[in-house]
């Protein structure tokens, strides 16, 4: 039998309302919509479900994802934070949605590290031999003895700085659109102008 935790009875609850919540608003927004056809409005939900993807191929390639879930939660705030900045944005300014986030294709570094031993061998090999010439570089390996490029928690931290990088240059552009449109200062101090000009 099935031991039921405190923890596993709360995610289970979390993951019922969250999942009605997400159908209610789905049919509100077919329902209210004025776009034709009434569907694609719909494709406010293809983030929601490349962040989900992402979350699935971080805990199903990677060892680090399972040994380390908090870290792997906080390596998806970035992504999620854009995410949702960039819908907030295009409802706010009534601007088209472009549904496809790039930045979650970062993700896909896990697996690329993980299988790319086995697919290029002999370019593999090749460049391992180079990496470990210049850098004393050793190939890092899983706890079944698969060989991989680099350790997870490298590939863990280059897909961090890149997502944060991103979202950054996203608020940063943002705020200076907002500055420009309002004739206002958000991120540089506005000069005095001389009460009396002689």
């Amino acid at each position: 039998m099935v031991e039921v935790t405190f923890v596993s009875f709360i995610a289970f609850w979390v993951g019922v309302g969250s999942s009605v919540n997400l159908f209610y608003s789905a049919y509100q927004s077919i329902s209210k919509t004025d776009w034709k056809p009434a569907y694609t409005c719909l494709s406010g939900l293809v983030p929601i479900v490349m962040f989900y993807c992402s979350m699935i191929v971080l805990f199903t390639q990677t060892e680090w994802a399972k040994q380390n879930p908090a870290l792997a939660c906080i390596l998806c705030i970035p992504l999620y934070s854009l995410m949702t900045a960039r819908q907030i944005v295009c409802n706010v300014t009534k601007m088209h949605l472009d549904p496809i986030c790039k930045s979650s294709f970062w993700f896909l570094l896990f697996p690329l590290n993980r299988y790319a031993a086995s697919i290029f061998r002999k370019f593999y090999s090749c460049c391992l031999l180079l990496i470990a010439l210049l850098t004393e570089h050793q190939s890092a390996t899983d706890s079944k003895g698969h060989r991989m490029m680099f350790s997870e928690e490298t590939v863990a931290l280059t897909v961090l700085l890149i997502n944060l990088l991103w979202y950054s240059i996203f608020v940063v552009g943002t705020i200076q659109q907002i500055c420009s449109n309002l004739d206002i200062y958000c991120l540089s101090i506005k000069q005095k102008i001389s009460e009396k000009q002689n």
